[in-house]
């Protein structure tokens, strides 16, 4: 296969040398330089983690709203209805907007020229096959549980993806993994290469959990086992 260099051709390499009077001090130079590009890096990166922070803490708002909604059913009178409507159109458009956000965030990653700060940077640390035949992959869970297992595939804490499984059991399935696959080399393929880290560390935690109750004969959408999963993870 041949080797792809194009991905060389934009590393960030500084040749301020030629511009330089010899009496300037080329080592302060380069310092302050070098200082503006990890300040600028350390700026982006707090923005990233904001937006990612915001869309968590949104989508984890929205699934509460809907099951909320879900449990009182024909309870609420009309105007209760009618703002609650209101409220997860609200959060469904600034969901969409963090969306793009995030999309921006990746095309500017992946745009980003590498310098000596980045280039030795470890980027997408696990290996994984899809088995995928097209883009889709069919996944018979209700509504419901489809938001809920796109929002598990954006958690980071534990104590995030427990509580969305002990909630949704039926999540823990191979077929929940195999969405996990696919949407992971979606977004590898599309450049979003943050997203796709993050779906994979969702998928190895489900599928270590399936495993795992295989191992002991256990079932996995057990709730008891679920919680005995996280308390031994977090144990460890």
């Amino acid at each position: 296969m041949p080797i792809d260099y194009s991905k060389w051709k934009d590393i960030e390499v500084s040749d301020d040398e030629d511009d330089l009077s010899p009496h300037f001090e080329k080592n302060a130079f380069f310092e302050m330089r070098h200082r503006e590009r990890i300040n600028r890096m350390e700026e982006e990166k707090q923005y990233d983690d904001m937006i990612e922070e915001k869309y968590k803490s949104v989508s984890m708002e929205l699934e509460k709203l809907k099951e909320q909604q879900q449990q009182d059913g024909s309870c609420e009178t009309e105007e209760e209805m009618k703002r609650n409507k209101e409220k997860v159109e609200e959060l469904q458009f600034e969901l969409k907007e963090l969306q793009l956000c995030k999309e921006e965030i990746a095309e500017r990653q992946r745009k980003a020229k590498w310098n000596v700060d980045t280039i030795s940077r470890p980027g997408f640390e696990r290996t994984c096959i899809s088995t995928a035949s097209s883009g889709e992959v069919e996944v018979d869970f209700n509504e419901a549980e489809n938001d809920a297992l796109f929002n598990f595939s954006l958690m980071h804490e534990f104590d995030d993806s427990m509580r969305i499984l002990m909630r949704y059991p039926r999540l823990c399935d191979q077929r929940a993994l195999k969405f996990l696959t696919n949407q992971m080399v979606v977004s590898g393929v599309n450049g979003m290469n943050k997203l796709a880290e993050d779906i994979a560390h969702q998928r190895v935690l489900l599928s270590c959990l399936l495993h795992n109750a295989k191992m002991k004969n256990a079932h996995p959408k057990d709730r008891s086992y679920i919680a005995e999963f996280f308390t031994c993870l977090k144990e460890c």
